[in-house]
């Protein structure tokens, strides 16, 4: 949604609200075509094309680094760690920022590690730049800026001056190109966006959330893991550069697990360098005999915690009633698809249509009212009716008149419609969802119903404007 209002000459945060870095939504635009023609599998596409960069990226990264007669093994460890790991496949495919985020991070180590082997003033600005795209579409990847820069730095005394102050410069002057016309186009929006809606997130147990999201990051890259820790044991022979990305990765790794909710699936951005790390510093501590008879194990190893990832039976089945696992008759998109027919059908000359759930506007290809380009977390009750209308947001006054004055032949509500506070991400109370539906039922009549409907699936209505019914 954020890539359509772009395309429409909008800008995140002076237009619409939009609460990541800003990068991510330009670079969509390619994918539009793809979009149109085949919807949400169209972006997913476009998904998989960095993922298969990034593996490319990774797997040069290994030629130019580790020698000829370890590269076999190297490549071997990326293609199993990266590609047999099914929690990442499913959120590389996912259209977040993670996988375009992932790719330009590891085309800066590409740069990094080139500087390393031939300390040329361009692979260091090339990392420096790629480092910039990566944490203008993923935030938090701006602290790899830290032990890289610092690491420089410390060298000085060997290199001089000149490698810390280019690669300084280039990653200041790239930040400056990435946010500055955002910031001062609106500093209200591109606060709120970036820090205060994250910032201002309410949660209980927070301890328990944090060694859940450890736990669930273990589990969901338990090889990778594993096999970090055992190099640990060897850190102060690692190769050069290395040591930096290892401290880029924990840093990023602490950031996320300070996070007020932290999602394991943050971990998805950073995930291909330390598989990168791994393979490089893996080939160099193994010698060419025990590579020859790790590599059958490890791939094995893979092949059987890809057949083991909990993330499977949630692609075949609904969950577990009693004694009793309810099988899916048909994939999610399928149903998203059909659902955006039957929409179709039902108002064939439709432009708009009202819902929380913009992917279904996506998949059906018709607009959502303005200010609700963040679906269920565009209500905002706490904001005064100026502050919302300056941050692209709803609170209660203007989300009960966007429902008495949308135009919008049909509305679409599932359960995640009003029933999320931002920017505190609190269930909203029950009689004020209640408001909420009386208010759309004064203006649409239930049409039909869509069971086992989205993430966390539930029952999707599909309402009809009462002048429109035929």
């Amino acid at each position: 949604m954020a890539a359509r209002r772009v395309s429409q000459g909008q800008m995140p945060y002076r237009d619409f609200a939009f609460t990541q870095a800003p990068l991510f939504p330009y670079v969509f635009q390619f994918a539009r075509p793809l979009i149109k023609t085949f919807g949400l599998a169209g972006g997913r596409l476009f998904q998989f094309f960095w993922l298969g960069m990034t593996f490319w990226v990774l797997l040069w990264n290994c030629k130019k680094t580790v020698p000829k007669s370890q590269l076999a093994f190297a490549s071997l460890i990326v293609i199993s760690l990266l590609g047999l790991n099914i929690f990442h496949l499913q959120y590389t495919a996912t259209v977040k920022t993670y996988t375009l985020a992932g790719y330009f991070l590891s085309l800066s180590m590409l740069g990094w590690m080139s500087y390393q082997k031939h300390p040329r003033a361009g692979t260091l600005i090339l990392s420096a730049l790629a480092l910039t795209a990566a944490t203008a579409t993923r935030l938090s990847l701006g602290l790899f800026f830290l032990p890289l820069g610092c690491s420089l730095l410390a060298l000085r005394k060997q290199k001089g001056d000149q490698p810390w102050i280019l690669f300084a410069s280039a990653g200041l002057i790239g930040l400056g190109i990435a946010f500055l016309p955002f910031f001062l186009s609106a500093p209200e929006g591109f606060r709120f966006g970036l820090f205060q809606f994250h910032a201002a997130r309410q949660v209980d147990s927070l301890l328990l959330l944090k060694a859940g999201f450890l736990s669930r990051m273990i589990q969901s890259y338990f090889p990778a893991v594993l096999l970090f820790l055992l190099l640990l044991l060897k850190w102060k022979t690692w190769q050069p550069g290395l040591r930096s990305i290892g401290l880029g990765i924990v840093a990023v790794t602490l950031l996320h697990l300070l996070a007020p909710f932290p999602y394991d699936d943050y971990q998805v951005a950073l995930y291909p360098v330390l598989v990168l790390l791994i393979a490089i510093e893996g080939s160099h501590q193994l010698s060419e005999t025990k590579q020859q008879q790790i590599a059958p194990r490890l791939l094995t190893a893979c092949l059987l915690f890809a057949f083991a990832s909990p993330q499977l039976p949630t692609w075949f089945s609904h969950g577990q009633d009693r004694i009793w696992w309810e099988t899916k008759t048909e994939s999610d998109l399928h149903l998203l698809r059909k659902t955006a027919r039957s929409i179709k059908e039902i108002a064939p000359h439709a432009t708009e249509l009202f819902t929380t759930d913009p992917y279904l506007a996506i998949e059906s290809g018709l607009e959502i009212p303005e200010d609700m380009e963040m679906g269920p977390f565009s209500y905002c009750p706490d904001l005064e009716t100026n502050k919302a209308e300056q941050l692209h947001v709803l609170n209660t006054r203007r989300l009960m008149a966007l429902i008495q004055n949308t135009r919008a032949p049909v509305a679409a509500l599932s359960g995640y419609s009003f029933s999320i506070e931002s920017p505190a991400i609190t269930p909203t109370s029950e009689a004020q969802r209640q408001a909420f539906y009386k208010q759309v039922e004064m203006f649409y009549q239930p049409f039909a119903r869509v069971e086992q409907f989205g993430q966390g699936p539930g029952t999707l209505s599909i309402l009809v404007r009462r002048t429109d019914i035929h």
